[in-house]
């Protein structure tokens, strides 16, 4: 029996070795096949700001937000204004950031 085992482990580990180099292929493949639906999708939200802001705004069908030009335009701004805080503090704070 522990030579039938010794047999596996040694074909395991020929076959395993050269195909770990292949382990991100799928991962690739689901993110470029979701990368034209997204792109889509957020032309789609562009093309139709003046919906969406509607959206915002209907208390009947949409959410019933009020401002709801800001409640469209905020969310983008805090998350660049963010982004550019976090790159401007990761050369000043050293290892604390990846």
């Amino acid at each position: 029996m522990s030579r039938l085992a010794q047999w596996y482990y040694i074909i395991h580990n020929a076959v395993f070795e050269r195909l770990k180099y292949l382990d991100g292929l799928a991962p690739l493949a689901f993110r470029l096949y979701l990368a034209a639906v997204f792109w889509e999708a957020g032309k789609q939200k562009i093309a139709g700001m003046k919906y969406t802001i509607e959206w915002f705004g209907n208390p009947e069908m949409g959410l019933g937000l009020p401002f709801p030009a800001c409640s469209r335009t905020w969310p983008p701004t805090l998350r660049r204004s963010a982004r550019c805080c976090y790159y401007w503090a990761w050369p000043l704070a050293g290892s604390r950031y990846p």
